[in-house]
């Protein structure tokens, strides 16, 4: 059996400051319903391509979207709706919205998302690039 990032993020509860996994009375907090799907979705966008040994397939191409010239905000929105749209429970990507530091290579990321049965869903703005 193979495991893979979308395998066990909707599961167990990160923290949602630090990632961390959060543990009560010694026992893992477990995650289901929406907010896995917007554990989930956070997970899939803070995981580079390449970066999950088992399949490189896998995560954001953050290094080519924020380290080279020319790269249009439209297009890490393509890529961040490619990403969010292949996240179990994602039904469809309702809003992407790009805040970029193109000198220091950095972008925050946000997304509204509709889940199965047509509930909306904020996914938290995640900060990415370079030493972030």
């Amino acid at each position: 059996y193979e495991i893979r990032p979308r395998d066990w993020s909707s599961d167990v509860c990160s923290s949602d400051l630090s990632g961390d996994l959060v543990i009560t009375s010694g026992d893992f907090v477990l995650i289901q319903g929406t907010d896995a799907i917007v554990q989930e979705c956070g997970t899939a966008l803070r995981l580079w391509a390449g970066e999950y040994p088992f399949d490189t397939e896998l995560g954001m191409p953050w290094g080519d979207l924020l380290n080279v010239k020319g790269i249009t905000d439209a297009q890490i929105a393509s890529a961040v709706r490619t990403v969010l749209q292949n996240v179990d429970g994602v039904v469809s990507v309702d809003n992407v919205t790009i805040q970029r530091n193109t000198t220091a290579r950095t972008a925050a990321v946000s997304a509204t998302v509709r889940a199965d049965e047509g509930i909306v869903l904020t996914i938290p703005t995640i900060e990415l690039g370079v030493g972030v």
